[in-house]
């Protein structure tokens, strides 16, 4: 694992990162890095689904917000994110 947060936003950025990698980067605890793995498109549909919050709504807002933002950057993979989010996906729509 890539413990430093910026190499890790580095390389999850990154095109020439694996889909290995890729798939440990989605386990950080930094949001932004997440966000970026989700919006790299050597990301598999595994990760993808892995990265996908079960919910967009939260009793805790730092959940919530962090919940959101990962789905904002899966957007691009709509299917994916109502397959993973259900009732809250449709409601972006």
């Amino acid at each position: 694992m890539i413990w430093d947060p910026k190499k890790a936003l580095d390389a999850a950025q990154s095109q020439a990162t694996d889909p290995a990698t890729l798939a440990e980067l989605a386990t950080s605890e930094h949001v932004f890095v997440r966000e970026a793995v989700a919006a790299n498109s050597k990301t598999t549909p595994e990760t993808l689904s892995a990265l996908a919050p079960d919910s967009l709504s939260s009793g805790n807002y730092w959940n919530a917000d962090c919940a959101f933002r990962v789905a904002f950057a899966l957007l691009p993979t709509p299917t994916l994110l109502k397959r993973c989010c259900g009732a809250s996906a449709r409601s972006l729509e």
